[in-house]
């Protein structure tokens, strides 16, 4: 009887490829990698995960969005969607070192938000479930994880942490190609930001912590991702409130609307970034994005769709938010219906529905 189903993403095909009796596909020598990755998987989980945001609030980071055991499943489900389609060209060594890098690529937080990726490493070397691997191993499970945040220069804010690690390394006998389990990692990472890491049942603004109050009320409106073809698709749905309020973000206060399309645009600096990398595994050519108002009597009343895609060298400032020279022509108008909805109650004009 399997470990895994289908429906457990990455680890139903590191369990089929074992099982599938292909050569080169893991080591030689070794036990089962399924039941090994199972045992860490079931150690992280009881002992790491379930502390990494309270060891982020008790080190003064405040309430982040989770960050823990569900966040891991997440990412694992979301980058198997980046591979599914190719999975017969990833190897099943390196389909476990990809899902390892996974499990640790935000335990860093348990000792603070703040450069959470560079303290990886160190968690990884004394955790007695991992005792069985050499360094050379974990040091490439750690590199991959590291790559998915932080800067490679604080001065510069460079964020090109991919490009400095190995295109390919030997790891017991196989290769690995480390670059493009970064890039995988880092942009299903970058698509499970959605509803799935709240509390969607217990939800309150006001309890919120105010420097995370904008990174909260985002993962609320917006639903899981789904992938179609070459393009991701992204549905967000905002209460009035949220449209005409703003909102914490650190110190500094920003509308939800405006927190959504600076993050549509990180993601498509990151889709450009990690494509790189990626011989290919990652298709996707566009974001599909739309924002969908609710009033205050539960009816719709602004609902806007937009496709757009990374023209020229991939920049963040190159889609502004407030040009919007990357949407379709008419984005503006609907833009300044978001902006009317958001002034409506300085001008006395009603609310919501």
């Amino acid at each position: 009887m399997g470990y895994f189903k289908e429906t457990d993403g990455l680890r139903y095909f590191l369990e089929k490829k074992e099982n599938g009796g292909e050569e080169n596909q893991f080591p030689a020598g070794f036990d089962s990698f399924t039941k090994t990755y199972t045992e860490i998987e079931q150690y992280l989980n009881s002992h790491i995960h379930r502390h990494v945001n309270s060891g982020a609030a008790a080190m003064g980071s405040g309430l982040l969005t989770d960050h823990g055991e569900k966040h891991v499943a997440t990412v694992i489900l979301r980058a198997t969607s980046l591979v599914h389609d190719n999975i017969e060209n990833i190897t099943g060594y390196e389909i476990f070192i990809l899902l390892l890098a996974i499990h640790f690529h935000d335990v860093g937080n348990i000792m603070g938000r703040e450069k959470h990726e560079e303290k990886i490493f160190e968690i990884i070397d004394k955790l007695p479930a991992l005792a069985v691997f050499d360094f050379p191993v974990k040091r490439v499970i750690a590199q991959i994880a590291m790559a998915h945040g932080g800067y490679v220069d604080e001065e510069t804010k460079d964020k090109d942490t991919i490009s400095r690690l190995d295109d390919a390394i030997y790891l017991n006998g196989l290769r690995v190609r480390v670059s493009m389990l970064a890039a995988i990692l880092r942009f299903a990472d970058e698509l499970a930001d959605d509803k799935t890491r709240i509390e969607q049942a217990t939800f309150d603004i006001g309890s919120i912590p105010k420097g995370n109050q904008i990174y909260h009320l985002y993962s609320k409106c917006l639903q899981p991702p789904v992938l179609e073809g070459d393009t991701i698709k992204l549905e967000y749905y905002l209460d009035y409130e949220y449209v005409i309020n703003q909102y914490y973000k650190g110190d500094s206060k920003v509308y939800l609307y405006d927190e959504i399309l600076e993050r549509i645009s990180k993601c498509l600096c990151e889709l450009e970034y990690c494509k790189r990398f990626c011989y290919g595994f990652i298709k996707i050519n566009a974001i599909s994005a739309r924002i969908v108002v609710i009033g205050k009597n539960r009816k719709i009343i602004y609902d806007n769709t937009f496709k757009t895609k990374h023209a020229g060298y991939p920049n963040i400032k190159d889609f502004d938010a407030v040009s919007y020279t990357h949407l379709r022509a008419n984005e503006t108008d609907q833009y300044m219906g978001i902006r009317h909805l958001q002034v409506k109650k300085n001008g006395g004009g009603g609310g919501g529905g």
